[in-house]
């Protein structure tokens, strides 16, 4: 899992430890799954972050994380999401929490997903 820190410039020391736990979960989850789309197929001309913040929103009505999860991929033509499993795990238990915010926050969601996605990508290459 990606810490927050490592992707975020700005003081976040006001969060407390259960807020930081589920913004990394969602940013970290998100962010595999925004790393392994192929955004020319999927988007075409539409800005990749309002294609993506769309998908959240269409899926974000599924009642767990993992159903959530699984609808985004389906609808960003992902086959099989390269993520380790412990993630999804952690995410499941705190599903209701990680759905509340992605439902009211997605904007913020997407903005951490892009970030963890470039993140991921750099760790990727090495």
């Amino acid at each position: 899992m990606i810490a927050l820190e490592e992707y975020i410039s700005y003081d976040i020391s006001w969060m407390d430890e259960s807020a930081k736990a589920d913004y990394t979960l969602i940013g970290t989850t998100l962010g595999y799954v925004y790393a392994q789309v192929n955004w020319r197929k999927v988007s075409g001309t539409k800005i990749a972050t309002d294609v993506f913040e769309h998908r959240i929103k269409n899926s974000a009505s599924k009642p767990t994380y993992s159903r959530f999860i699984s609808k985004l991929c389906s609808q960003l033509s992902i086959q099989a999401l390269h993520m380790h499993p412990d993630l999804m795990v952690q995410a499941m238990e705190r599903s209701d929490n990680l759905l509340r915010i992605i439902r009211k926050e997605s904007q913020l969601c997407v903005m951490l997903a892009k970030l963890a996605a470039k993140k991921i990508k750099e760790q990727r290459k090495k």
